[in-house]
């Protein structure tokens, strides 16, 4: 169900399904109705969503009681993801029920029709519905409406309300209350994609860092353990000076070991909500700078207004980033380097370049087949990439330095 188009009206206020703006400004509740599909249209997660019903909501509509439940369809069951006024035993009764069982909240379910109950003692209608008639010594519902909450012909839940008297649910009074029940679904909806998306990410994101361990951490691991055992002949050989040598790589390579930990331990905890790409770029910096590499800059190039991205196309961006400047610390030499980023209202488009001063490298040496750290690190930052459709290229110049550019999207969107 959707707002009709505005009425015009001297106060502009919308319609609801045929009804007069004047009619509308005559329903107690009308200024909370709008207040509450704004708070709804803001709200980012499930948990949100419930909130705002259930503290707002409630309130608007004069409801004693109410409590949102989310259909579980594999199981036909319902869970109860956020309610008010009802007695503790019943919330724990009516958590996980079955769709099958007989009460009005399963039945607007079922049907994918309202549930109006405007005198539970003297309607036979209410009749129906036993187990509900024999909570009302807890609950002292004198009258109820019961609503499905549907996304695109799909039913995701419902919506259950009590009220301490009796009441008649005019026209309008039921209008109000399913049309609040579509923006629920709504965002209820929204919310639940995007928490997918993050669980997917975060599957995803695991499985890179899995990988980044195995083909980082492990390759290190196996040369410290070679290291050990041409020290330790060395040392029965009495030479001395060899394993003075030795000794020294092995804490080199603890020292990089140390690092790729840290880099790793950062991946996984990183996870910042509402902060645009500059933002999360610069604390990045500003990490790399403490560690000694107080010549890399981070420039933003023009004042927009810079969108939020989706977590797995952020998380991908930063642990690019991350690695090409984990390479520059290890392996450029640099006495300077700059990140910059820029966002393009007109294509929609991120830009990165990534740039700095050092001894450079031979791209066709480090791409031939035996993987070293380098080549195992350019691949890396290629398939994340390519698995958030960024085009990525890499210029390295022996002797001069390193550019590497990133797009996303790769084309206009």
């Amino acid at each position: 169900m959707e707002f009709a188009r505005p009425l015009d009206d001297d106060n502009g206020v919308p319609a609801l399904h045929g009804q007069s703006a004047r009619e509308i400004k005559a329903y107690p509740d009308w200024k909370s109705f709008f207040g509450l599909t704004a708070a709804l249209a803001r709200t980012l997660k499930a948990q949100e969503v419930v909130e705002v019903i259930i503290n707002q909501g409630l309130e608007a509509l004069d409801a004693q009681a109410g409590l949102v439940v989310r259909f579980i369809a594999e199981s036909e069951k319902l869970e109860i993801i956020g309610s008010l006024g009802y007695a503790k035993e019943l919330v724990r009764d009516w958590n996980h029920l079955s769709l099958q069982t007989k009460i009005p909240l399963t039945e607007a379910i079922q049907t994918g029709q309202p549930i109006w109950l405007e005198d539970l003692e003297n309607s036979p209608t209410a009749a129906k519905y036993p187990q509900m008639i024999a909570n009302r010594t807890i609950d002292h519902t004198a009258a109820a409406a019961c609503v499905p909450l549907i996304i695109d012909q799909k039913i995701i839940g419902g919506l259950a309300l009590s009220f301490s008297s009796p009441r008649t649910f005019s026209p309008l009074a039921k209008e109000f209350i399913v049309s609040l029940c579509y923006q629920c679904a709504t965002a209820l909806d929204r919310a639940y994609s995007q928490e997918e998306r993050e669980r997917l990410a975060g599957i995803e994101e695991r499985n890179l860092l899995a990988s980044d361990l195995h083909d980082g951490l492990a390759q290190t691991i196996n040369l410290f353990g070679l290291k050990i055992q041409m020290a330790r002949q060395h040392y029965i050989k009495g030479n001395f000076e060899a394993l003075n040598t030795e000794l020294e790589q092995l804490e080199k390579i603890a020292q990089s070991a140390r690092q790729d930990v840290r880099e790793v331990l950062y991946g996984l905890r990183h996870h910042e909500e509402n902060l645009t790409l500059p933002q999360l770029l610069a604390d990045l910096v500003h990490r790399y700078a403490e560690q000694g590499n107080s010549n890399i800059r981070l420039v933003v190039k023009d004042a927009v207004t810079w969108p939020n991205l989706d977590i797995m196309v952020q998380t991908q961006l930063l642990r690019i980033v991350q690695e090409a400047l984990s390479n520059l610390q290890k392996y450029s030499q640099a006495s300077e380097a700059q990140v910059e980023v820029e966002y393009s209202e007109q294509t929609r488009q991120f830009k990165l370049k990534i740039w700095d001063n050092g001894v450079g490298f031979d791209l066709a040496a480090v791409s031939k087949p035996a993987k070293t750290e380098v080549h195992l690190g350019l691949n890396i930052m290629q398939e994340r990439a390519a698995r958030i459709g960024a085009n990525l290229r890499i210029e390295p110049e022996p002797g001069k330095g390193t550019v590497i550019f990133l797009v996303y999207p790769s084309s206009g969107n």
